[in-house]
């Protein structure tokens, strides 16, 4: 009934059909149901941030053109491994996604999908993914085994002279060239005894360590080998010192045989003894450290408490902040040029709507002509306001004037 008090311009809105009609109500659905969703491209494109182990994760859910006939299409953010996720990032692992159609809910479908990525959180795909770990070798697989002694061959080892074989002096053996590493490999020594060539029967092994009373000195596991390798003093001067070159087949005989004086001159040996006092040694400056260590045990503990309150703090800003750019994301994208064009035509589509219904109220004898005055006049005046508005700020996004 505009045509009464002089033509009025009317409204410019094209027909809603009813697929936009139904898209409409999918993304009415979408933002009730996900109150934290951020609208990237109008009617096109959203994202929904969520926390699943620990980690943000976005959702990028995007509209085709013919949705909701055509299923919409939901990405993950940052790259991530879980059974619903394909390698290119896309969510095809939800039954409601992959039968999307007309009558589903795309609010609930994105809750489904937000609730099993906070139930199995996924694992994050860092940018070092790809390099293999150096394998650990393992001895015998290509390792080389830590140096160790070589075992000592006792005098017994030597060949003897058969009876009635020429008299002749036996030949020492010869001492291995190898370095001497840790103190610990003398476990496996033969002690003199232990065999004899020529049809001697062969002694048992004897532990030498054992007999000398002398813990094996091992490196504590995880330890840098190097960092804690003992070098015991040498050990072959002691037998250059009994000059077994020297001695008579009776007395090499009588070393053989008794093992007990072999080892009293082994104990009574200056390697030997610099041995046992380096390891006392040894011992009480591991005492003295770890008395140390332990000293410093409640100032570790103060700045431990300390830094954890610190990483607390800095977990609770950074959630402030993530939560702040997320509304001034929000707010960002809310008061966009396009939005408010789009508010203004709709405020002012009302508003003619409002003005015609009061004329037909009038002509109805609903409303009395002062009122019918002075509200229709209030109506119109705001319906030429927007309108005016509306064509100023279209002129202006037209002309690319404003920059957003």
């Amino acid at each position: 009934m505009s045509w009464l008090f002089g033509g009025s311009p009317k409204s410019n809105l094209p027909p809603i059909t009813p697929l936009q009609e139904q898209r409409s109500k999918q993304i009415h659905s979408l933002r009730t149901l996900n109150p934290s969703i951020v609208e990237l491209k109008r009617d096109e494109q959203y994202r929904l941030t969520l926390s699943a182990g620990g980690n943000n994760i976005a959702l990028i859910i995007s509209l085709p053109p013919q949705f909701p006939q055509d299923k919409p299409l939901v990405k993950v953010s940052p790259a991530l491994n879980h059974p619903w996720v394909s390698k290119s990032l896309q969510v095809t692992g939800c039954a409601s996604l992959n039968n999307f159609g007309v009558h589903s809910d795309l609010g609930r479908v994105i809750q489904s999908i937000a609730q099993e990525l906070r139930h199995n959180p996924p694992l994050l795909i860092s940018s070092t993914t790809g390099a293999a770990a150096e394998p650990v070798q393992q001895p015998g697989a290509g390792a080389q085994p830590p140096p160790t002694y070589q075992p000592y061959s006792s005098p017994a080892s030597m060949q003897l002279p058969r009876q009635g074989g020429p008299q002749h002096r036996p030949s020492l053996p010869q001492r291995s060239q190898q370095p001497p590493q840790q103190l610990g490999a003398t476990h496996n020594s033969i002690a003199p005894g232990a065999a004899a060539a020529g049809g001697h029967s062969q002694s048992a092994p004897v532990d030498v360590v054992k007999m000398l009373g002398v813990e094996p000195m091992v490196p504590p596991t995880g330890m840098v080998t190097s960092s804690v390798t003992y070098q015991p003093p040498p050990i072959t001067a002691l037998f250059d010192n009994l000059h077994l070159g020297n001695k008579s087949m009776q007395e090499l005989q009588e070393l053989y045989e008794n093992e007990a004086k072999v080892m009293d001159i082994v104990k009574e040996s200056a390697q030997v003894k610099q041995m046992l006092h380096d390891r006392t040694k040894l011992y009480d400056d591991c005492e003295q450290l770890s008395g140390t260590n332990l000293s410093y045990k409640p100032v570790i503990e103060k700045k431990k408490d300390e830094l954890l309150q610190k990483v607390q703090d800095r977990n609770d800003m950074k959630n402030k902040f993530d939560f702040n750019s997320l509304q001034q994301q929000s707010n960002s994208e809310r008061f966009l040029p396009e939005n408010i064009l789009d508010n203004l035509r709709v405020s002012a589509a009302e508003a003619e709507h409002d003005s015609e219904k009061l004329a037909d109220n009038f002509l109805e004898g609903k409303v009395p002509i002062d009122d019918f005055l002075k509200q229709y006049t209030d109506l119109r005046k705001t319906l030429h306001l927007k309108k005016a508005k509306e064509e100023k700020l279209d002129h202006m996004i037209q002309k690319n004037a404003i920059r957003y």
